[in-house]
């Protein structure tokens, strides 16, 4: 994200050789994990939560950009969302759904945290 933003607000726009490359929003992804113990498998939102916090940190640094709207593109709670196979079956359940919905507020709590303008999230 560091290196993202200082190229478009201080590097070569290569289409029109000026200093700098507008920016109309911003947007990353966020990735969680899931393992698999003892046969059950077990969600971990905070790797998700963790590189939110560190984007926001990173684009909150940058006052020309603060306050753009910002999507978080596949947002999702097991790190692979177009991954297939048995090991992915805890999708078509109520745990995946309940710890999608748990990083929402959560993701907001960070925005605030780091006053930056959270537009959407898509999961």
């Amino acid at each position: 994200m560091e290196a993202f933003l200082n190229h478009c607000l201080k590097g070569q726009n290569r289409a029109t050789s000026e200093t700098g490359t507008p920016l109309d929003f911003i947007s990353f992804h966020a990735k969680g994990s899931a393992k698999q113990i003892d046969g059950h498998v077990c969600m971990v939102i905070a790797n998700q939560l963790r590189e939110i916090d560190e984007a926001f940190a990173v684009i909150a640094s940058h006052p020309e950009v603060k306050a753009k709207p910002i999507i978080i593109g596949e947002s999702d709670p097991d790190g692979c969302a177009a991954c297939k196979g048995a090991d992915r079956d805890h999708r078509n359940g109520t745990m995946y759904a309940c710890c999608t919905a748990a990083t929402f507020p959560r993701k907001l709590d960070l925005a605030a945290k780091h006053g930056v303008n959270l537009e959407g999230t898509l999961t």
